[in-house]
């Protein structure tokens, strides 16, 4: 398992590591899931779903009983994202690009990226 850094969910069964771009999900005790390309990643609070940020923006890779799951996956494309954090909800997902920004990824149809203000991103990522 490559790894510089690592990103643990909030049940400790998956893992999250990187290797420069490449980032490798395990499951704790049980091998290689899957591979992506990203810096950084977040898994939200229920540990349902990983935000991987990269080069080419943001995907979202949902998960099901510690397995990859492949309806529901969501991609961001656009600007290199540096960093990603769910808010403590889950309903927000603060992206690091060119500045600050908000991605409700719960929201239906298109993906609406708004600048996050940083007296919200306080109350809501504190």
């Amino acid at each position: 398992m490559p790894g510089d850094r690592a990103v643990l969910s909030p049940d400790a069964a998956l893992i999250a590591s990187f290797d420069r771009e490449e980032l490798v999900v395990s499951a704790v005790g049980a091998g290689e899931l899957l591979r992506a390309q990203a810096t950084s990643a977040a898994f939200s609070p229920d540990g349902a779903t990983l935000a991987a940020a990269g080069f080419n923006g943001v995907e979202l890779l949902p998960f099901g009983d510690g397995q990859p799951l492949q309806d529901g996956r969501r991609t961001l494309t656009g600007e290199l994202t540096l960093d990603v954090a769910f808010a403590p909800d889950g309903a927000l997902l603060a992206l690091a690009e060119r500045g600050l920004l908000r991605w409700e990824p719960q929201a239906a149809g298109e993906p609406d990226v708004t600048p996050l203000e940083l007296g919200a991103a306080i109350g809501r990522f504190g």
